[in-house]
């Protein structure tokens, strides 16, 4: 595990040392969930936090639906739908 002894700037901001950046995979424009936990801060990549979230509903919930699936799939039926009637309102013209 990597210790670094890091300052807070004038405008609250720490500089995560590029070891660090280089091992967590750190981009910029990251960005993290800050917890206190026993007066000690915790930071955790949101992404990834988002990650673990959707991995214990999707245990309590096994037959939940993906709704984002759902919806693009029924907007691709109702484009299909379009297509057709297009194709016969030309045929017609």
């Amino acid at each position: 595990m990597e210790t670094a002894r890091v300052k807070v700037d004038k405008h609250g901001k720490l500089l995560f040392p590029s070891k660090i950046r280089k091992e967590l995979n750190i981009k910029t424009g990251d960005v993290f969930v800050m917890r206190i936990i026993n007066g000690e801060i915790t930071l955790l990549n949101l992404d990834q936090v988002v990650e673990k979230m959707q991995k214990l509903f999707r245990a309590r919930n096994p037959n939940a639906t993906n709704v984002v699936e759902e919806f693009l799939e029924s907007r691709r039926e109702e484009y299909k739908l379009e297509l057709e009637r297009e194709k016969r309102w030309l045929k017609k013209v």
